[in-house]
């Protein structure tokens, strides 16, 4: 008995550009000139415009939330209320946190002096 040996099909890709395979059919398709165009030039498409696309509803990047927000911890509970009442300084683990302006004028709370 003869095995018989699978052979894979190779599949070839359109040619774009480049020396084209010469044959009978090839050779008058290139050089008749066809519409009133030079013989082997290609239509160059249109693009579409962008601004048809700006009337479709945007998608929101951001997912909503399911289920339930976890807990605080408690230095970010003493840090919420010091921060909502306005407070220069709070207490948190036998720790001062004190207030401190950045330079973009964002009030964080800092233990360094």
């Amino acid at each position: 008995m003869e095995q018989k040996r699978s052979r894979r099909k190779s599949r070839r890709r359109k040619q774009r550009g480049g020396a084209a395979a010469y044959n009978e059919h090839n050779l008058e398709a290139k050089y008749s000139a066809v519409g009133g165009q030079s013989a082997g030039r290609r239509r160059r498409r249109k693009r579409r415009s962008r601004k048809k696309r700006s009337s479709r509803k945007k998608r929101s990047s951001r997912k909503k939330r399911t289920g339930k927000r976890r807990k605080l911890n408690a230095y970010m509970v003493a840090k919420e209320k010091a921060r909502k009442s306005g407070a220069l300084s709070f207490l948190y683990g036998g720790k001062t946190y004190r207030q401190k302006k950045l330079k973009t004028g964002m009030l964080v709370y800092t233990n360094k002096k």
